[in-house]
């Protein structure tokens, strides 16, 4: 069963606390879908990212996971934008299941980088993103057609959904709630 809007709210306010000012000290594919990110702050620790298209998850664990031979070129871009990073910047959006990660990186030639790497948790929608400090799309783990409503593909701009506009309020009426949500948060009203 799919997380609701509300659980990963909660959730999101408590990984906040564990995540921010962590540094990343090696990531790792451990399956088709999921990534371990090894974190360090005050104990060594995982943040573990599962893109599986029924049950999506991020969570922190202290336990160690055996990790896949057959890295992909998204691993090879979540290592070069993101090893040896510190995440200095954590953010759910208001009304959809995304996690935004913000993390500064000094890279070899002492040049700092700061990106963001985006999580999308909807269900059958999942997907993890690249993208810098201008929204510009530099590699995804899933790509779509530039016929979708909101296309991902590198170098475009990053459009967040209209929901993120519209918070919903305590006087909305189930019929204004389908108007300001994803189809998913909707039915959880419903």
């Amino acid at each position: 069963m799919a997380i609701s809007n509300y659980t990963l709210t909660r959730m999101a306010d408590m990984l906040k606390k564990q995540v921010i000012g962590a540094k990343i000290s090696k990531i790792v594919k451990i399956s088709n879908q999921d990534f371990s990110f090894f974190l360090f702050a005050k104990a060594q620790e995982s943040l573990i990212i599962s893109l599986d298209p029924i049950n999506p998850y991020v969570l922190i664990s202290s336990d160690y996971f055996q990790m896949v031979s057959n890295a992909n070129s998204f691993t090879t871009s979540l290592k070069k934008y993101f090893e040896g990073g510190v995440i200095i910047d954590f953010e759910k959006l208001e009304n959809d299941k995304i996690f935004i990660f913000t993390i500064k990186k000094m890279t070899a030639s002492y040049q700092t980088l700061i990106n963001k790497l985006v999580i999308n948790l909807i269900p059958r929608q999942t997907n993890a993103l690249i993208l810098d400090m201008n929204d510009i799309i530099i590699d995804a783990k899933r790509k779509t057609s530039l016929d979708d409503l909101y296309p991902i593909y590198p170098n475009m701009h990053y459009r967040y959904s209209s929901n993120v506009n519209n918070p919903i309020n305590e006087n909305d009426t189930l019929e204004d709630i389908k108007y300001k949500t994803i189809k998913t948060v909707y039915l959880e009203f419903e």
